[in-house]
């Protein structure tokens, strides 16, 4: 009766352990298809965002181009001011013509600032017009393959009408 229990009870540790072994296992595929359902979301995200962001950063470098020639014109022309042979300098006449200068730069500034998300949302719909035009392709070539195979499966069709014609004959 012993040895009995002790068998019963080794067959339920055993049991037990499988289970639990089975439970870790079932966790760890649960917890595995959740990392990759959430991996699956992130790179459709970024798949949208990808091209988004090549494209400004074709933009970025431009613009960044452009505003530091800007700058460095604008460092050049209040830096190499004629200082020689005495001559004088109008303080009240640069300190305007630098103030004209900053109010420039500020409206170039409101003007980026207010297209900007603009151009976003242009540069969105271009992203998404050519997605479709990119489809419509695949389904454009899917049509003409398709066209294709139409005198085929009108050939066949015949045959198979002279088939049936001959068997039906055959029958009489």
């Amino acid at each position: 009766m012993a040895n009995l229990k002790i068998n019963v009870e080794d067959q339920l540790f055993w049991v037990w352990l499988r289970i639990y072994k089975m439970r870790n296992y079932v966790v760890e595929n649960l917890i595995e298809i959740q990392r990759l359902r959430q991996d699956i979301k992130v790179r459709e995200v970024l798949s949208l965002q990808m091209p988004l962001l090549n494209e400004w950063s074709k933009i970025d470098a431009k613009n960044s181009e452009a505003l530091s020639k800007l700058t460095r014109k604008l460092h050049a022309l209040s830096v190499r001011l004629p200082l020689v042979h005495g001559a004088t300098i109008d303080m009240v006449s640069i300190h305007e013509e630098m103030v004209i200068a900053i109010e420039v730069m500020d409206e170039i500034e409101d003007v980026i600032i207010k297209f900007l998300p603009r151009v976003e949302i242009i540069l969105y719909e271009l992203t998404e017009l050519i997605g479709m035009f990119n489809q419509e392709l695949l389904y454009f070539e899917e049509m003409d393959e398709s066209l294709l195979s139409i005198p085929l499966f009108t050939a066949k069709e015949s045959s198979l009408r002279v088939h049936i014609l001959q068997k039906t004959e055959e029958q009489r």
